[in-house]
């Protein structure tokens, strides 16, 4: 099982509260969830260091800018949430190196 959200610290850990303490998470459940917006910076910070860019700023301004960035034109709302990190997860995945 692996879980994904858009900064997902607080949620996630609100999540867990259902099940108790960490340790009474189910079975093979994981005890963290993977933060798509840790993956859009790391992806950036590779692109300033292999010098694609000058720095993070511009190298987010031209992410967020791609043809295919998923925009989000909805007021927060959990499931249209959910389907715009699914979209977010599959241009990210497709942009990795």
């Amino acid at each position: 099982i692996e879980f994904y959200a858009y900064y997902s610290d607080y949620d996630w850990v609100l999540f867990c509260w259902l099940f108790g303490k960490m340790t009474n998470l189910p079975e093979r459940f994981p005890m963290y969830c993977i933060d798509l917006k840790q993956t859009m910076d790391d992806i950036v910070n590779g692109c300033v260091e292999r010098k694609e860019v000058d720095n993070f700023k511009d190298g987010l301004f031209w992410l967020k800018h791609l043809d295919d960035y998923p925009t989000q034109d909805n007021a927060h709302n959990a499931l249209d949430d959910a389907k715009w990190n699914f979209k977010l997860f599959n241009f990210l995945k497709h942009l990795e190196i």
